[in-house]
């Protein structure tokens, strides 16, 4: 038996179907609708039915956490600069080092901040950042209901300008298309 999987097109849960299917096991069935949010519920893992939830309280103590991280505070700025929309992961490296290329060293540096922007979860009891996270496109993607407060959060911390200022160079490089 062959099948063959576009890692590029397919998403991590048709490729599971597949998979599924060509052993003769019933696919993972899918939720109807989405669990509604209990109170005091900003944002929670529709792909991951057992996935805690994030509150608005949650949500602040987490950037807060960031805010002694640049890179990490960086990329979340980014991707909830672009809310609803996926954004791949290993995008943010000509953002994190514009003009760097995608060298051992960016790759390193991109991986160092995913993992400080999880700790900082981690730090406020969450396994995952509040990112819906697309293992097969490995992608992340911001609900807007997070960005807002995220980005509100953001602003009052210490590398606000920084951060700016850094994205401005990644969007400028980007629209003259010397990224990496």
């Amino acid at each position: 038996m062959k099948f063959t999987i576009d890692t590029e097109a397919d998403a991590y849960e048709r490729a599971c179907e597949v998979v599924n299917a060509a052993y003769g096991r019933p696919a993972r069935p899918h939720l109807a609708a989405p669990l509604p949010l209990a109170r005091g519920e900003v944002w929670r893992d529709q792909e991951r039915p057992g996935a805690e939830p994030w509150s608005e309280d949650l949500l602040r103590a987490w950037v807060r956490a960031l805010w002694g991280l640049s890179d990490p505070a960086l990329a979340v700025y980014w991707l909830c600069g672009r809310p609803g929309v996926a954004v791949r992961s290993y995008a943010l490296i000509p953002v994190l080092a514009p003009g760097a290329g995608r060298g051992a060293d960016c790759v390193k540096r991109h991986r160092t901040c995913i993992n400080q922007a999880l700790r900082a979860a981690r730090s406020v009891g969450r396994n995952r950042m509040p990112f819906a996270r697309n293992e097969g496109r490995r992608t992340y993607t911001a609900a807007p209901q997070v960005a807002r407060i995220v980005l509100d959060e953001l602003s009052k911390g210490p590398l606000h300008a920084e951060i700016l200022e850094r994205a401005a160079l990644a969007e400028s490089l980007a629209e003259d298309g010397r990224t990496a």
